[in-house]
C-alpha cells in the first residue's frame, strides 16, 4: 500500500487549509479495474424509451391523457418527428404543428391536457375522451 499526502509547505496560495490524501492498495485498483470492465459490458443493454411508462387504473383520466400523449410521442417518432430532449412539451408542440400544419389544433389541445395531467392540475372524463380522440385523428393523418 502507499500513500501520499500534501503538505502545507507544497501547497498553493488557492489551497487555503486544505491537505489531500491520496491511498492506493493493491485492492483498491484491483477493484477499480473489474468495475471499468463490467461498466462496458452493461453497455449493450437494450435502451429503453425516452418517455415513462404508465402503469395503473385503466380509467383515470390523467392516465389516459399521459397514455394518449406518448402515443403522439410514438407517432411523431415514426413519422421522423422525434422530441428532443432539450424540447418542453409546449416547444415540441411547436416543431409539430410546422411540420404538420393540418394536426395543428388537435395536437394543442392534447399538449394543453398533457400538461394539466402531467402537472397535478384536476383532468376530467371529458378531456380524457378527447386525447383518445386526438390519437385517433393523428393515425389518420399522413406526412409528405
Amino acid at each position: 500500500m502507499v500513500a501520499v499526502r500534501r503538505f502545507r509547505l507544497l501547497a498553493t496560495a488557492n489551497d487555503a487549509d486544505e491537505i489531500r490524501e491520496s491511498v492506493l492498495s493493491r485492492e483498491l485498483l484491483w477493484s477499480q479495474f473489474k468495475s471499468l470492465f463490467a461498466r462496458q459490458s452493461h453497455s449493450f443493454t437494450p435502451t429503453l424509451p425516452n418517455f415513462l411508462t404508465l402503469h395503473g387504473p385503466p380509467d383515470d383520466p390523467r392516465l389516459i391523457v399521459r397514455r394518449a400523449y406518448q402515443s403522439m410521442l410514438t407517432w411523431a417518432t415514426a413519422r421522423n418527428l422525434a422530441r428532443a430532449p432539450r424540447q418542453t412539451p409546449m416547444m415540441y408542440a411547436e416543431a409539430i404543428y410546422r411540420a404538420v400544419p393540418s394536426a395543428a389544433e388537435s395536437i394543442a389541445r392534447l399538449t394543453a391536457a398533457y400538461l394539466r395531467a402531467r402537472y397535478g392540475e384536476h383532468v376530467t372524463e371529458e378531456e380524457a375522451g378527447l386525447a383518445r380522440q386526438v390519437v385517433e385523428q393523428l393515425q389518420t393523418i399522413r406526412i409528405e
